[in-house]
């Protein structure tokens, strides 16, 4: 009982303290210390850091000027604020992507979105703004089931949300998102994947271990399809959506990612090395060859001009002394090259000096 009148007692006089302050249209700020005191006593409100978490989302994305903030920084009780709902004293829910109006055209957000301390909240709604910046990893949202941030200038990349294990649902279409698409290997429970219209590249991760994933938007990127990754089967069927949306119809728009090809490795021999003039010297080219194709032109040519073309041996004639370099270029059947040299040295024959010995008389007296 004792307690009971204590609650009545406090929330009375808390009312006529907002009371006054709001004389004269003079608003008060909120204060999340007490609003953490409404929870403690009454089990009415959400803790100080929560509190202090929606004023960061209110601060940064220019609460001010929201097309509707009712209750937003004005009141201590977060709970009543427009587009939040709590449970248990905690926030579940912020719904911040229209002003209250049946029409979704949202509701003025600007700036960037912060990255929230809301433990419990399930549901992040902010589609339809003006939001600008990256999208947060959210690794303070372990309970976060559904993400919607559509229809704003939200740049970077797309976070692979490995903190969000119970997220079912994430959609960020029409958006200026970059970079490739992560696999969301974390997420088991995802449902729904809408990332259609943005900027986003590389091949499009296999989803086959997504087994709920029933809804997925890709449209209007330039990804690709990976050769090895049957998409055709998964089980997408963007109930609701527009024949335009449908899986199938939007594989068939996205091309085949292209395969790098590797340049081929040239590799020969050459015997001998070094040697006197006139020098005949053996190349062979056999030891080349491509990492992901096979060779289809060699081309030899050394530094006095001697050339031979699409032949694996050579023979290179060599009548005077000097450095040669011989340069052996192979092609492969993508068209890339590879290119390496070696060097022979040709030196003149070495002269034996011509001695002549003539025969001489010895007369003994």
């Amino acid at each position: 009982m004792l307690l009971k009148f204590l609650r009545t007692l406090y929330r009375g006089v808390l009312v006529l303290v907002l009371g006054t302050l709001a004389v004269g249209g003079v608003q008060a700020a909120t204060d999340c210390v007490i609003v953490s005191a409404l929870d403690v006593v009454l089990q009415t409100e959400i803790s100080q850091v929560e509190c202090e978490s929606l004023l960061e989302l209110y601060h940064s994305t220019d609460g001010p000027n929201w097309t509707n903030n009712e209750g937003w920084n004005v009141t201590n009780a977060p709970c009543s604020w427009f587009g939040v709902t709590c449970n248990a004293g905690y926030v579940t829910e912020i719904y911040l992507n229209d002003d209250g109006n049946g029409v979704y055209r949202g509701n003025g957000l600007t700036g960037q979105i912060p990255d929230l301390n809301l433990p419990n909240l399930e549901i992040l709604a902010l589609s339809r703004n003006q939001l600008t910046g990256s999208i947060p990893d959210f690794n303070h949202l372990p309970n976060l089931q559904q993400l919607s941030l559509g229809t704003n200038q939200l740049t970077g990349s797309v976070p692979d949300f490995s903190h969000l294990p119970k997220l079912q649902s994430f959609s960020s279409e029409v958006n200026q998102l970059t970079g490739t698409i992560p696999n969301f290997n974390h997420l088991p429970n995802l449902q729904a994947i809408w990332l259609g219209y943005n900027q986003l590249t590389g091949p499009i991760p296999d989803f086959s271990h997504l087994f709920n994933l029933t809804g997925l938007l890709l449209i209007n990127n330039s990804v690709c399809k990976d050769t090895s990754i049957n998409y055709s089967t998964w089980q997408i069927e963007n109930r609701g959506a527009s024949v335009s949306f449908a899986w199938l119809e939007q594989l068939d728009s996205f091309p085949y990612c292209s395969i790098e090809n590797k340049p081929p490795i040239a590799s020969f021999t050459a015997f001998p090395s070094s040697g006197t003039v006139p020098l005949d010297v053996q190349v062979n080219a056999s030891s080349s060859n491509d990492p992901d194709g096979r060779i289809t032109g060699y081309e030899w040519q050394t530094s006095n001009g001697l050339t031979a073309g699409g032949l694996v041996n050579v023979s290179f004639y060599f009548a005077t002394a000097g450095n040669y370099t011989i340069t052996l270029t192979v092609t492969d059947n993508g068209g890339r090259t590879g290119k390496t040299q070696k060097t022979v040295t040709v030196t003149e024959e070495m002269r034996v000096p011509d001695i002549r010995i003539e025969p001489t008389t010895l007369i003994f007296e």
